[in-house]
């Protein structure tokens, strides 16, 4: 049971994409730091992913992140992972 609870939980994770990402920064504006660093930590979880599509959701993320000021270069590599992808919607 417990680990369905987990896996419930991760699974929602990953189901959080560039466009909630969006709402939940102009609906925590009194809080936007606090909120990001809590994206930043579930983008990291992501990136850990066997999963391309997944990781190419969290470089979407990332890559708006950094548009707002953000440092990633800590996810370099994850970056280059996912544009070396034969998929050409993931790059």
């Amino acid at each position: 049971m417990a680990l369905r609870k987990v896996k419930g939980n991760l699974e929602r994770i990953f189901d959080k994409n560039l466009t909630d990402l969006v709402r939940g920064i102009r609906n925590n504006k009194e809080n936007e730091t606090k909120y990001i660093a809590q994206c930043i930590e579930e983008i990291k979880e992501e990136l850990r992913q066997e999963n391309i599509s997944v990781k190419a959701n969290a470089v979407a993320k990332l890559t708006y992140l950094q548009m707002l000021g953000y440092d990633i270069s800590w996810a370099a590599f994850n970056i280059i992972e996912v544009m070396s992808s034969t998929k050409f919607t993931f790059k």
